[in-house]
């Protein structure tokens, strides 16, 4: 039997995940995940509530493996936390930084509150809210309203990442990697 899980984990994974589904399917080159086991390294799998990776093809170090599991850090890494928020800021923190995962998005339920990390020069920043919103370096275009995620606001949160979407950069990432994979 599976680990339990809350009404408010199942709900907060729904919203986001479908925010990083919305994305993905406007952006040629990456794909997202849901409770997937990725194996970063020979000591270490992980199976997060949510990831976006770059195509493999485009330049993603995420690979789907002959046997259906992923192989390689994927560009960024959702974990929903109501129980579990020790290991997810500190053990899987750290095998995640160590695997220099590029972005690891951490929803703290009960603390009511969303970190998004950067990996930059061997460790983890956390992203700075602009007006609310938290914006992703490795997936120009995906903005997350923060306060609109945690109130359950999820029609404002996809709003917020639709204009994210409607930039510029977004539409130079996707064009960049629709180039790569043809």
């Amino acid at each position: 039997m599976a680990s339990p899980v809350t009404a408010a984990h199942a709900a907060a994974q729904m919203a986001i995940n479908g925010l990083l589904f919305f994305y993905a399917a406007g952006t040629p080159g990456v794909s997202y995940g849901d409770n997937a086991t990725i194996r970063l390294d020979a000591d270490n799998e992980a199976q997060p509530d949510g990831l976006l990776r770059i195509e493999p093809a485009a330049g993603g170090k995420c690979r789907l493996a002959r046997d259906g599991y992923y192989d390689g850090p994927p560009e960024l890494i959702l974990e929903i936390a109501y129980s579990t928020v020790a290991h997810d800021l500190h053990e899987k923190f750290k095998v995640y930084r160590r695997n220099k995962v590029p972005e690891y998005v951490v929803w703290q339920i009960q603390e009511e509150r969303l970190d998004f990390f950067a990996y930059r020069s061997g460790k983890y920043a956390s992203l700075p809210l602009e007006e609310g919103v938290i914006r992703s370096h490795a997936f120009p275009g995906l903005w997350l309203a923060t306060k609109s995620l945690l109130t359950g606001d999820v029609r404002k949160a996809l709003a917020c990442l639709q204009t994210g979407v409607d930039k510029p950069e977004h539409a130079a990432f996707a064009r960049k990697l629709q180039t790569a994979t043809r």
